[in-house]
């Protein structure tokens, strides 16, 4: 994929994941300009956390419900004035069919999984997070179609989401798997517990937005 076609699928304004290599994380960020293959985005706290510099690799990811996009770039310019933001020169672009039925989130959350014919359970990290299923992070060994008990547990009010899920997918990476699951059995309450939890990601997501359209957007013209 062009480079030169960044700004004709990114726009300011935009909810993106980013994740500085060599980190396996996902940071939630909004774009304030994105100009030719340059992306300007917020100096997160978590970029200063992990000792961003001139010169750090930066992967962008977007998806929209056709395609996924993966951008990666370097950092060219820190700003600490405010707004505080990176600008990214990005000089790789990947296009993928997005084939999931609904979004997924980017999170971080707790979790533990049982295998259905074992008694021990065993710690992971959600990394992300839809209705209809999860991508997790373990040591455990699982096969390819293994049915597996979890259980979520979501930040401030306690819930607990219990299910059954499939394995459909599996990265092994430096010191954990990445895996991929589809829920196959949950009750509607946790699906509702789901659901109201990811509205509230949202409602983040907008609050965002509307932050950067009526504070910010005048400083990037």
């Amino acid at each position: 994929m062009n480079v030169n076609m960044i700004s004709s699928i990114l726009k300011e304004g935009m909810i993106v994941s980013t994740k500085i290599s060599p980190n396996h994380t996902w940071y939630q960020n909004i774009l304030y300009k994105c100009e030719d293959n340059l992306l300007y985005t917020s100096l997160i706290n978590s970029y200063v956390e992990n000792i961003i510099m001139i010169g750090t690799t930066i992967t962008v990811k977007y998806a929209n419900e056709f395609f996924e996009y993966l951008f990666e770039g370097v950092v060219s310019s820190i700003n600490t004035d405010y707004p505080a933001h990176v600008v990214i020169n990005i000089n790789k672009a990947e296009e993928m069919i997005n084939t999931r039925t609904f979004p997924r989130y980017e999170v971080y959350l707790a979790s533990t999984l049982k295998p259905i014919w074992f008694e021990s359970s065993h710690f992971s990290v959600v990394t992300n997070l839809s209705l209809g299923g999860m991508a997790f992070l373990c040591k455990e060994q699982f096969e390819y179609g293994e049915e597996l008990d979890t259980c979520i547990y979501l930040p401030g009010n306690a819930n607990i989401v219990r299910g059954k899920g499939k394995v459909i997918r599996k990265n092994p990476k430096l010191h954990v798997i990445d895996y991929s699951m589809q829920f196959i059995e949950m009750d509607e309450d946790c699906s509702n517990i789901i659901s109201s939890f990811i509205t509230s990601l949202e409602d983040d997501y907008q609050k965002l937005q509307n932050n950067f359209f009526e504070n910010i957007k005048k400083f990037f013209k």
